[in-house]
């Protein structure tokens, strides 16, 4: 009964020896009759063996569907690699003991809403609404690339945890600073900064492995680079924060061009987001305007940290992505050189036939 209902569903495709069929290899391309894809036959193919090779090793297939496959392949080259790709990772994830994200985000979106984030919290005044506006964007977007990249509900419980408690307190002690006894706002706004560090180290964690372990470069991945470069500037940002709740002096902003420090408590009074932010990116571009300077020796030693961080980040990001690239088309040439011309495999399929 299960094979009569395959065979209604059998698609047959151009090449008359290879069908896709609804449950069998995930619908992609088989041979007929059997469940032999053409994304392993390819791979047997590129790795240099021959069809007379192939044959041996599968003496129950006729050489003429064996032949199509591989006529199959060349016609439809991307198809099969992407398949060859999809089956890399998969094997790798089970290695590993990995389970599949969702989907690939698209770090084009998730990196221009937390661009936007970081833009309205820069330009907008200490404690306003757009720049609550701001941190609420960012941690949006944390929260959706957590969501992607976390196929496990436990990993995503603890995404939404540590997001929620590294804003929702912050946004609450902006707008009722006077509520609680000041020792206990002190606390409050010390363990929201930690956690915001934390949540942000742990997003950046799972984009930057899934950056390293890629085996194409596309846009994709490059937009999934500058991401994590965003997420570094807002580490850092959150430090440079923490470094300011306990010595306010410890970085120098131009009386000039800077407000004075909000208030939060009678106790408690320190930078707007948007400033530390400016300092934090500035550093991390290592282009040092001068309008605000490390003024303590602790802040210079985070100062430095964040610049080396920036400029190893980039050359060591171009230095892998330059090595995948060159690999490929090794990989590619390789397989040119040991895959015969598509017009002899043609002509061997018709004397098959």
């Amino acid at each position: 009964m299960t094979t009569t209902a395959a065979i209604s569903t059998e698609q047959q495709t151009e090449h008359p020896h290879i069908v896709q069929v609804p449950g069998i290899c995930d619908g992609r391309p088989t041979l007929k009759g059997t469940r032999i894809s053409v994304c392993h036959l390819a791979q047997l193919y590129k790795a240099g063996n021959t069809v007379e090779e192939i044959l041996q090793t599968y003496s129950y297939l006729p050489a003429a569907a064996v032949y199509d496959a591989i006529s199959y392949y060349l016609d439809h080259q991307e198809e099969i690699e992407q398949e060859i790709a999809d089956h890399r990772i998969e094997a790798e994830n089970k290695r590993h003991d990995l389970a599949p994200m969702r989907r690939e985000p698209n770090y084009l979106y998730l990196m221009i809403g937390l661009l936007s984030a970081v833009v309205l919290a820069t330009a907008a005044s200490p404690m306003s609404p757009l720049a609550r506006l701001g941190g609420f964007l960012a941690v949006l977007s944390l929260l959706l690339t957590a969501y992607f990249l976390n196929p496990h509900r436990g990993q995503l419980l603890l995404a939404l945890l540590l997001g929620a408690a590294a804003f929702i307190p912050f946004t609450w002690l902006s707008t009722h600073p006077d509520v609680l006894n000041p020792r206990l706002v002190n606390g409050i706004y010390v363990l929201t900064l930690v956690l915001w560090v934390l949540f942000i180290l742990y997003i950046g964690r799972i984009v930057f492995r899934g950056i390293l372990t890629a085996r194409h470069i596309r846009g994709n991945e490059i937009y999934g680079a500058i991401y994590v470069y965003l997420l570094i500037g807002l580490v850092f940002a959150a430090l440079y924060q923490l470094l300011l709740a306990w010595q306010p002096d410890a970085l120098y902003f131009d009386p000039g061009r800077f407000q004075e420090p909000s208030v939060i408590t009678g106790e408690l009074s320190t930078r707007g987001v948007g400033a530390v932010l400016y300092y934090s990116f500035v550093t991390l571009g290592t282009v040092g305007y001068g309008d605000v300077t490390p003024a303590s020796p602790l802040a210079r030693a985070v100062s430095l940290i964040e610049a080396i961080i920036g400029i190893m980040y980039v050359a060591t990001l171009i230095a892998r992505f330059v090595s995948i690239q060159i690999s490929n088309e090794g990989h590619s040439a390789k397989s040119e050189r040991a895959a015969p011309p598509q017009r002899a495999v043609a002509e061997r399929l018709k004397d098959n036939q």
